[in-house]
């Protein structure tokens, strides 16, 4: 059995994960065997359980949804992961967003941030347009990141909803941001390696893809420095000063346009992004 993961298995439980824990298909034949060891008796029909109904979400369609946030209080903005059927092309947008833009990052290493008007060619309707990045390891590219700073928090939740969950991450802490990383990774590629950039990996999904490559969502922090905290905040009330502008020519309150702002950036190593910039400040 690999190192550590019975014991990655029963600090979720302890933690209260439950059923948003996330064990790869692959691992399942190892782990099963492994309960009749377990050290105990209380936590093992628990955890059996968990991991059953891990086992039963593969059968849903390739979706992943996560936010930032704390139940029933405070919450990012929610994002949507997806997998084109029978395609290597990976998809991402923001719930309120995704009916006019969406992140696309296709197999073929051509990547976009456009509008979704599919009947206007892609020329006309990209914001941003770019080339999947380099590699940062042998067999890893960090494909895209969406970024949350601690300001970026709300009141109130997203409405409940059927399935797929939504995989809630814990805030990260005072003058840091969370950083949820897409990487495209080659199937012997070790997971537990991933070379982050600050503190420990957290996994959050898995899925192997049509062209032996697989899908990672992978969320780690990151200190924010001040310079940064200033820029990101400029930038949001630059932008909804604008939208505000929009809203009053139009008659509308400005809630009717846009409730949040995102900053598009390049990071040092190629990898593009979207920060979650929050609601506007009054």
């Amino acid at each position: 059995m690999p190192d550590g993961l019975l014991e990655d298995v029963y600090g979720a439980v302890r933690d209260g994960v439950g059923r948003e824990l996330f064990v790869p298909t692959q691992t399942w034949e190892v782990i099963e065997p492994a309960l009749a060891a377990a050290r105990s008796q209380t936590e093992r029909p628990r955890l059996l359980q968990l991991l059953r109904a891990e086992r039963d979400l593969r059968g849903m369609e390739p979706v992943f949804r996560f936010a930032i946030g704390v139940p029933g209080d405070v919450q990012s903005s929610t994002w949507r992961v997806w997998i084109g059927k029978g395609k290597a092309d990976v998809y991402l947008g923001e719930r309120e967003m995704l009916r006019e833009v969406k992140v696309s990052l296709h197999a073929s290493g051509d990547s976009h941030y456009a509008e979704t008007r599919s009947s206007v060619p892609i020329e006309e309707r990209a914001i941003q347009r770019w080339s999947r990045p380099a590699e940062i390891a042998p067999g890893l590219i960090r494909n895209f990141a969406v970024v949350f700073p601690d300001f970026c928090l709300t009141s109130g939740s997203e409405p409940p909803s059927k399935r797929p969950p939504l995989r809630l991450i814990p805030p990260p802490p005072n003058g840091s941001a969370t950083y949820v990383n897409l990487y495209v990774a080659d199937q012997g590629f070790p997971q537990r390696t991933l070379p982050t950039p600050v503190g420990a990996a957290l996994p959050l999904f898995e899925r192997s893809l049509p062209d032996n490559t697989r899908l990672l969502i992978v969320a780690h922090e990151e200190s924010l420095d001040e310079g940064t905290r200033v820029m990101l905040v400029a930038a949001r009330d630059d932008a909804y000063a604008e939208v505000a502008k929009w809203a009053d020519s139009l008659g509308v309150p400005i809630e009717e346009v846009v409730s949040r702002a995102f900053a598009f950036s390049v990071f040092g190593d190629g990898t593009r992004s979207l920060t979650d910039i929050g609601e506007p400040t009054s």
